[in-house]
């Protein structure tokens, strides 16, 4: 069988071989809604390119390992837990400063130019969709979420006090943290308000996690407000987190709202999140409309 083949070619450890492997079976995906039983094997494949000394093979393939899972998630069994565990090491975050970077905090914080985080993104995407397979249990999917989240919780706490101070690093570092977290969040449900592809998330324990990922994401927009990168990494992670958490994002709302639309927010950012707001607010404008009544009473009495 050519996929079968396929699969054993890809342990031959040439990047040209490696990549086209990968490429080929992505290519290909469908073929493994038939063939179930070929997926470990495929998997398999991804981990050892993802771990290639190669740097192009290496940030190819979580572009690409990304989408082989998303797609076939839903029959990758048991094993999900393997995979979860053996690309666990390729999530450190270390944020590089561009030569172009200075230490304004209003500043772009080199984030545009860190195109090796940028790949490494769909690496929390790819693990948001193995963790939130169905054949693993509400409790081990928390327990894969908390695996990535407490370091990210961590990194944050450890730079918050040098942004606050103008370190552009650690701006970039909380930056990139953020992304991550709000990624993450996309690999579990990338359900959106208005839409009917997916059914929105359920409330439950994986919630109950991604309402302390909100808190942590508002927690530095509030102390970072003036940096554009922060406020670019909280709106990112806003629109992720309506996915996950439904209507259970709506009474930090007003939080939101102060943080993004700071005073010196550019005419573009207003735009995007104001577009970004009118979609929840058209999606979950019942739900709005009885919380806003809500606070209402609250404040009369």
């Amino acid at each position: 069988m050519l996929i079968k083949g396929l699969i054993d070619v890809a342990l031959y450890p040439h990047p040209s071989i490696q990549l086209q492997f990968m490429e080929l079976i992505v290519r290909y995906v469908n073929v493994f809604e038939i063939h179930k039983e070929l997926i470990p094997r495929a998997l398999g494949g991804f981990v050892q390119s993802c771990h290639s000394s190669h740097v192009r093979v290496r940030t190819r393939a979580w572009y690409l390992f990304q989408r082989f899972v998303k797609t076939v998630r839903t029959h990758i069994g048991d094993i999900a837990e393997t995979i979860v565990r053996a690309v666990g090491d390729l999530l450190e975050i270390r944020a590089e400063l561009s030569e172009s970077t200075d230490n304004d905090m209003s500043s772009d914080d080199g984030k545009k130019h860190d195109a090796t985080f940028d790949s490494q993104l769909y690496l929390f995407e790819a693990i948001g969709s193995l963790s939130s397979s169905t054949s693993i249990a509400p409790e081990r999917q928390v327990a894969f979420a908390r695996e990535v989240m407490t370091p990210l919780f961590g990194d944050i706490e450890k730079h918050l006090a040098l942004a606050q101070r103008g370190d552009t690093r650690a701006v970039l570092q909380i930056h990139h943290d953020i992304l991550a977290l709000g990624t993450l969040a996309r690999g579990f449900s990338d359900w959106a308000p208005g839409t009917k592809s997916s059914a929105p998330p359920p409330s439950g324990l994986v919630s109950d996690e991604f309402e302390k990922v909100a808190e942590a994401v508002l927690v530095s927009l509030e102390t970072l407000n003036k940096s554009v990168a922060i406020r670019e990494a909280a709106r990112f992670a806003f629109s992720r987190m309506v996915g996950v958490l439904g209507q259970r994002l709506l009474p930090t709302l007003p939080r939101w709202i102060h943080g993004l639309l700071s005073q010196s927010s550019s005419k573009d950012e207003i735009q995007m999140f104001l577009r970004l707001l009118e979609q929840v607010i058209h999606g979950f404008k019942v739900s709005l409309l009885f919380h806003i009544e809500e606070v209402e009473l609250m404040a009369l009495v």
